[in-house]
């Protein structure tokens, strides 16, 4: 009987089922609309914030972006630094692919951005290479008509649909007079802040004198406490 009843225990504690792996959360699938009308990606809470004031007609901004996406979000993803995104635009090319940004909403801005940027060198050239008479054309319009052109010149209609923005929301954002003065409040917001062009970062609400992905990576490290 004493044999039976170990076997009985013996064989409960083998059934036993393991206990459950923690969860780990990944803070990357976390973004949210800033009250500075930024994109805000990772933990609310995270003790390092990094902003970044981009134009995405900018070929420093494009580099840093390709060289800085997957350690940064390396970083976030742990939880411990959140990156924002605030457009700061620089001319009409600029405003036509931001305001489709900001119309990707949450969900898409980010993937959206990412793609602009590596494809920068294509878009931008197929615009500037517009012949004489049509950018002239272009340039008599009124704002929502140059936009919109701009807009089909680079084809950033069709890389607006592939990251969920229909051509009707796409034109109501092109159009929208809010999105407008919510841009123009950022930039002006950004200039007063000592952005005086791009890439230009702020850490943990200080303004960063270096713009280059190694430099920024030693000083997000710092502030998490590591060195080297």
């Amino acid at each position: 009987m004493r044999f039976a009843i170990a076997s009985a225990l013996a064989l409960a504690v083998i059934a036993a089922p393991a206990p459950a792996a923690t969860q780990v959360k990944d803070w990357t699938k976390t973004v949210a609309l800033s009250l500075d009308d930024g994109f805000v990606v990772g933990n609310p809470a995270a003790p390092v914030k990094l902003v970044e004031y981009g134009s995405l007609t900018c070929p420093h901004c494009a580099h840093f972006s390709q060289d800085s996406s997957a350690p940064l979000m390396t970083y976030v993803r742990s939880g411990k630094v959140a990156y924002e995104f605030r457009n700061y635009v620089l001319n009409d090319i600029d405003l036509a692919a931001t305001r489709l940004a900001h119309c990707a909403g949450t969900r898409a801005f980010f993937p959206f951005v990412e793609k602009l940027y590596e494809s920068q060198p294509t878009w931008v050239a197929k615009i500037v290479g517009l012949p004489v008479a049509e950018q002239q054309r272009i340039n008599g319009l009124s704002e929502t008509g140059r936009l919109v052109a701009l807009a089909r010149a680079g084809d950033l209609l069709k890389a607006a649909a592939a990251h969920g923005v229909t051509a009707v929301k796409a034109r109501q954002c092109l159009s929208d007079p809010k999105l407008g003065a919510r841009l123009t409040a950022l930039h002006d917001a950004g200039s007063a802040a000592g952005v005086q062009g791009t890439p230009t970062f702020f850490l943990n609400g200080q303004q960063l004198p270096v713009n280059a992905w190694p430099d920024v990576d030693a000083a997000i490290r710092q502030a998490m406490g590591e060195r080297g």
